[in-house]
């Protein structure tokens, strides 16, 4: 029980992570930086040991090789840690983080394109609060043939192939 109380204690001292401490932390990861993975599962690990000791998973882990971690620990006859957990109150998920960082990655992006082009493409795509548009649509708010919209939308979203800033677009393609 000593080996299992000086685990949770090491656990313990992990630094807190707020959303943009996650969100370095996965940018890192992202970049191959292992030391950034260990920080992130070890945050995590204190997060569930705290909820685990607000409420009481039952103490009959008695060796610490047992695993600590599972939403699906028992709570009750009828409850697993999963079910206590409310969403509201989680840190941004890993699905969360990556969307993000694919968001910014096209932000960046597309600010490497010509004014028009991102233009063309925002409102074909519906992208910063545009309805997605038809490509007449999208011509008749431009004052362009739908023509010159396609080709537009096209150049660009050749350019956003071709940069560096879109990498973590294609990883997620």
């Amino acid at each position: 029980m000593d080996a299992l109380r000086q685990h949770l204690r090491a656990i313990g001292s992990a630094s807190l992570l707020g959303a943009t401490g996650e969100l370095e932390l996965a940018r890192r990861i992202e970049r191959g930086d292992l030391a950034a993975k260990r920080a992130l599962i070890e945050a995590n690990l204190r997060l569930v040991v705290s909820i685990g000791r607000l409420i009481r998973i039952p103490a009959n882990i008695t060796d610490a090789s047992t695993p600590l971690v599972s939403l699906d620990t028992p709570i009750s006859s009828h409850a697993t840690l999963r079910d206590v957990l409310p969403d509201e109150a989680a840190e941004p998920t890993f699905d969360h983080v990556d969307r993000e960082l694919r968001s910014q990655a096209l932000w960046r992006g597309l600010s490497r394109l010509a004014p028009l082009e991102r233009e063309a493409f925002r409102l074909r795509f519906g992208l910063a609060g545009a309805q997605q548009a038809t490509r007449m649509q999208a011509a008749r708010a431009l004052a362009l043939s739908p023509e010159h919209v396609h080709r537009l939308e096209l150049l660009a979203l050749r350019k956003l192939e071709r940069l560096p800033h879109t990498q973590p677009l294609r990883e997620a393609a």
